[in-house]
């Protein structure tokens, strides 16, 4: 990744590289174990680029991103929460995460932020006493110090600071009203919605009585189960109804793949078989897949039957009626079981032959 951007950024054909006319360019990151290796090191020889690594834990000193552009990115994206949540649109999510940050990454990397990382850094241009005045800044007053500096006798009298043009109290004044406003319709936008969260649990809610009539008695219950177990008999009907349905495709299949198998083999012994048809063996495998699959469905109907026994006595009254074929597959089938009967009986395969029959009534 580090070299992808050296090449995109920092190659001849680049603006920096424009703007060097030949000479040296300085390269400054951190310390991170991806930026350094041998392709990195080549490229930046080959193009003329100086890669100075920054000491370790200066990068909030020193590095112009931390200093002056990842907190008003923190901030603008912020902002941009605050306002989707002022709109009613709640949440990050990997469909708007992306478009809110692309919001906050061009109010924040703009370049007058970027001038000001360099600058405040004693980059550009070089300044080396901002940092150390920074570091003597921020370092601890010693106790000698400060008795010094509390000392009366050390206080010298100042001359009280001028008072602010009425303009800039003015405007101070209505920045701050302005927040005042903001911040207020944000707690009644907070209030409304904790209203809505209120209501909704309330809704469908009744108390509970603490006379007259309760709430359900015997037959209430009685209701209750008699209807779920009536919801189960259906849910347990529909299953049943798709298994033997299923079923009875698969044997109608396996008798076409059959009679397919058999014609297959009268033309390949008067040399009649077309190039693109199937071969007997091809055949014989769809049979003994299909005989599997119908094994595997005799088995799930006789399960369902033996739960459609034992969830009611209704069952009785529909056993003989659901998940039957018509009467069209029914005959249609026995015409290619008797074709079965007649002509594949025998299941071993004579002298020469491809492949042997399989009976069609499993």
């Amino acid at each position: 990744m580090a070299r992808k951007y050296l090449e995109r950024n920092f190659d001849s054909n680049s603006i920096t590289a424009q703007k060097a006319a030949g000479e040296y360019r300085l390269l400054l990151f951190d310390g991170h174990s991806s930026h350094v290796n041998i392709g990195f090191l080549e490229f930046c020889v080959s193009q003329k680029i100086i890669p100075y690594c920054l000491p370790p834990h200066t990068t909030h000193r020193l590095q112009p991103l931390d200093v002056c552009i990842f907190s008003p990115y923190k901030h603008q994206y912020q902002k941009e929460l605050t306002r989707r949540f002022e709109r009613h649109e709640y949440g990050v999510s990997k469909s708007n995460f992306y478009e809110i940050l692309m919001i906050a990454r061009r109010a924040s990397f703009t370049p007058s932020n970027i001038r000001s990382g360099f600058r405040n850094t004693g980059l550009v241009p070089v300044n080396r006493d901002i940092v150390i005045s920074k570091i003597e800044a921020s370092r601890p007053k010693s106790p000698v110090q400060s008795s010094t500096s509390t000392n009366p006798s050390n206080l010298t009298t100042s001359s009280p600071r001028p008072l602010r043009n009425r303009a800039t109290i003015t405007s101070c004044t209505c920045k701050a009203l302005t927040e005042v406003e903001e911040k207020q319709h944000q707690i009644e936008n907070l209030k409304k919605q904790l209203a809505e969260v209120q209501s909704k649990r309330i809704v469908n809610r009744t108390r509970i009585p603490t006379s007259g009539k309760a709430w359900i008695d015997r037959e209430d219950v009685a209701k209750f189960f008699e209807s779920q177990a009536v919801a189960e008999r259906q849910s347990i009907m529909k299953k049943y109804q798709h298994a033997t349905n299923l079923l009875t495709t698969r044997k109608h299949k396996l008798a076409e793949c059959t009679q397919k198998r058999r014609e297959t083999k009268k033309l390949k012994e008067e040399e009649r078989l077309p190039k693109r048809r199937k071969t007997g063996s091809a055949l014989r495998q769809e049979e003994e897949h299909l005989s599997e699959q119908i094994a595997e469905a005799e088995r799930n109907v006789r399960r369902l039957e033996k739960h459609l026994v034992d969830i009611g006595p209704d069952v009785g009254e529909t056993e003989g009626l659901v998940g039957r074929p018509s009467e069209e597959n029914v005959g249609r089938f026995e015409e290619q079981e008797s074709l079965g009967e007649g002509a594949g009986a025998n299941t071993t395969p004579a002298p020469g032959e491809e492949s042997c029959d399989l009976l069609v009534g499993l």
